[in-house]
């Protein structure tokens, strides 16, 4: 009958302290998934004031900002969204709170698609370009050839640009010279440049130039000349300027 007893008391302690350590473990289990659920309602918070910092910065045309910003944010969404699948179904009342893995998933490939879209440089060229008065479209075609890459898309109004390129060339003759019964012609082709950033309307390059070229044919072909001597320098700052 003692043994009895004893094993009685032995199996009812047992039970109380299994179910006790059962109630700490549930109450250990609830208390994490609210700091969990507190912590993700904070981060999303942060990345939802970040939201029209970055759209500020796209109206004031700083993509290289803009793209960090992205970038950044995106690498949060992505804590919260793995800390989103550890806390798993929560209780009805959070629910309105805590954003759903779907929600998040949302937030964070529309600003992939936004980061997508910052890669490119809309631009639109007006370019012109003559040689005496005649039209010259070969040096247009040389620049939008040299300034071409992969990030730059080409575009027919700068009301859809996010560059807008002024170039203008004018030509004239500068002199020619005699040698052996040789002739030498000489010209000079003088540029404008203007890059204008078409959401802030803002200059941001406006320089002159001038380049001499020489041949032996005509004033025409030294003009010609001088025009590959201004390519590659107007190419070199467009490409600066519109990969910032």
């Amino acid at each position: 009958m003692k043994r009895f007893k004893f094993r009685l008391l032995f199996w009812g302690v047992f039970i109380v302290l299994t179910l006790n350590a059962q109630i700490i473990d549930w109450s250990n289990a609830e208390t994490w998934d609210r700091q969990l659920t507190q912590h993700i309602i904070e981060e999303m918070e942060v990345v939802n004031s970040t939201l029209p910092q970055i759209n500020q910065l796209r109206k004031k045309g700083e993509k290289s900002q803009a793209r960090i910003l992205i970038e950044n944010t995106i690498n949060q969404l992505e804590k919260i969204e793995n800390e989103r699948k550890q806390l798993g179904q929560i209780d009805e009342f959070e629910q309105a709170e805590v954003p759903s893995l779907a929600e998040i998933q949302k937030t964070k490939q529309n600003l992939i698609n936004t980061a997508n879209q910052l890669r490119y440089s809309f631009v639109y060229v007006d370019c012109e370009a003559n040689i005496f008065g005649e039209k010259y479209i070969n040096f247009c075609k040389d620049i939008i050839s040299n300034i071409s890459n992969d990030d730059v898309s080409f575009v027919d109004s700068s009301n859809v640009a996010d560059w807008e390129i002024l170039i203008t060339v004018e030509t004239r003759e500068h002199t020619k010279q005699e040698l052996g019964g040789i002739i030498t012609y000489f010209a000079y082709a003088d540029a404008q440049l203007v890059i204008q950033e078409c959401i802030s309307r803002k200059v941001v390059c406006k320089k002159q130039f001038s380049e001499k070229g020489g041949a032996f044919r005509n004033y025409e072909s030294a003009a010609i000349e001088a025009y590959k001597y201004l390519v590659p320098k107007l190419s070199d700052i467009i490409k600066q300027q519109i990969q910032q």
